[in-house]
């Protein structure tokens, strides 16, 4: 059955494609990619921002231009919760491994905050994590600066705003780009198309599952 429901999603998301290039040409694809890259627009220096674990080898390394345009930034992260190889010792965890990693590429480790309990299994329990660390500081920050894939912008946005709907704290969603995966050309790469797809699966589940729950 998962092969089967695989398969579907693969030929669902070829047609898409197919049906995209055919009607608009690079246009549609490019507009496809652009609706997932949200950004709240929003600017300053802010005291406090997240970055989302997943992509770790590219999406750490792209946090990188950005931090270092806030010198003044603190950047929280949540710890993901412990998969198998993670839990025999033969992996580290995402959470210290992102920390490494920016150490490695020149980001303060003073400047850097790993909420390692409880871990987290997805972006809802995430965004749960930080936004509530956020909001147990003194002074509270008034608004969260949220750092995530482009794909995954839009999407995260959605779950913030459902995790806190209070008007006196603003998230401000940045979208990070790679150097081979922009949402004008996403089709032209295996990792683009994959996270394009998936987002738009994921966006239409969590769409319908916020809807109900409203």
């Amino acid at each position: 059955m998962k092969l089967i429901h695989r398969l579907s999603i693969s030929l669902f998301c070829l047609g898409v494609v197919a049906t995209g290039t055919a009607l608009w040409g690079h246009q549609g694809l490019q507009a496809a990619g652009d609706w997932l890259n949200y950004d709240s627009g929003c600017s300053g220096e802010p005291k406090l921002a997240a970055l989302l674990m997943g992509s770790i080898n590219s999406r750490p390394k792209a946090a990188v231009g950005w931090l270092e345009g806030h010198q003044q930034t603190q950047l929280v992260v949540a710890q993901p919760r412990d998969e198998e190889l993670q839990r025999v010792g033969l992996m580290p965890n995402e959470g210290p491994l992102t920390k490494t990693l920016l150490t490695t590429y020149g980001i303060a480790a003073s400047r850097i905050t790993v909420l390692t309990a409880p871990q987290v299994a997805n972006t809802y329990e995430e965004m749960q994590r930080l936004i509530g660390y956020a909001k147990s500081l003194t002074p509270v920050p008034t608004q969260l600066f949220v750092l995530t894939s482009w794909s995954h912008s839009r999407r995260a946005a959605w779950t913030a705003e459902h995790v806190s709907r209070e008007e006196d704290f603003k998230i401000c969603m940045i979208p990070l780009r790679y150097a081979e995966d922009t949402p004008l050309r996403w089709w032209q790469n295996d990792r683009g198309m994959l996270d394009v797809f998936s987002e738009y699966v994921k966006s239409l589940r969590y769409g319908v599952k916020y809807a109900l729950q409203a």
